[in-house]
C-alpha cells in the first residue's frame, strides 16, 4: 500500500511544473496548486488508516493550504500567495472574501479549519502534548492549566470541507487528481460521507 501511494504523490509532484514567474495574478498556478492540494488530502487519509495521526493532521494543513492558495492564485501574484506563508486561518478569511454569497455556508466550516491549523505546530513536535482524532471530531474534555495541548481533529469534516472547497471553486476533482492508484483510491473512499463528490 505504502509503494502505491508514494506513487501517488511523485507522479503528481512530477505535474507541479510551471511557467515563469509574472508580476501580475499567479493564475497559471491554479491548477497546480489544487493537483498538489488534493494529492495532500488522499495522503493524510491514507496516514489516518495507517494510525498516524500527527501526520494525519501536518497532511490536512498541506492539503488545505495548497487547495485555498489554488484559490487566491487567481487575483494574487506570486509574492503575496508567499506572504501567506503556512497561516492557515489568513489564507481561509482571504479564501471567504471570494464567495461573498457562499459567507454563512463556508463559515460553518471555521472551527474545523482552526483544527487543522493548529497541527502547524506540529512541523516540530514536542513533549506536552495530546491528540485526538476520529471520524467524527472528539468531545473536547475539561482541562486544567497543567494539561498538555490537546489537538483535536475529526475526518469527516476535513472530507466534507474539502468537497465545499471544490464545489465553491467550481473546480472538478477529477481535473486535478487523474486516476488514482487503487490504495489510493481505498484511502479516499473509505468512511468517506462525500465520496461521490470526491472520486476522480
Amino acid at each position: 500500500m505504502r509503494r502505491g501511494l508514494v506513487e501517488f504523490l511523485s507522479t503528481s509532484l512530477c505535474r507541479l511544473i510551471c511557467p515563469k514567474r509574472q508580476d501580475g495574478p499567479a493564475q497559471h498556478l491554479h491548477l497546480p496548486l489544487a493537483r498538489q492540494g488534493f494529492s495532500y488530502y488522499v495522503l493524510a487519509r491514507a496516514a489516518f488508516r495507517m494510525q498516524r495521526v500527527p501526520e494525519t493532521g501536518n497532511l490536512y494543513h498541506h492539503a488545505l493550504e495548497y487547495l485555498m492558495k489554488a484559490q487566491l492564485a487567481k487575483r494574487c501574484t506570486e509574492a503575496e500567495l508567499r506572504n501567506f506563508r503556512h497561516r492557515l486561518k489568513r489564507i481561509w478569511k482571504a479564501f471567504k472574501k471570494d464567495f461573498p454569497n457562499r459567507r454563512l455556508e463556508l463559515a460553518a466550516f471555521d472551527q474545523v479549519v482552526s483544527d487543522v491549523d493548529a497541527f502547524e505546530r506540529l512541523r516540530y513536535p514536542g513533549l506536552g502534548m495530546l491528540i485526538v482524532a476520529g471520524w467524527q471530531r472528539p468531545s473536547r474534555q475539561v482541562r486544567t492549566a497543567n494539561d498538555p495541548r490537546e489537538y483535536l481533529l475529526g475526518i469527516q469534516d476535513v472530507d466534507r470541507l474539502v468537497a465545499k472547497l471544490f464545489e465553491v471553486m467550481q473546480l472538478s476533482p477529477k481535473a486535478v487528481g487523474g486516476p488514482l492508484h487503487p490504495d489510493a483510491q481505498k484511502a479516499l473512499e473509505e468512511n468517506n460521507p462525500v465520496a461521490s463528490a470526491l472520486r476522480t
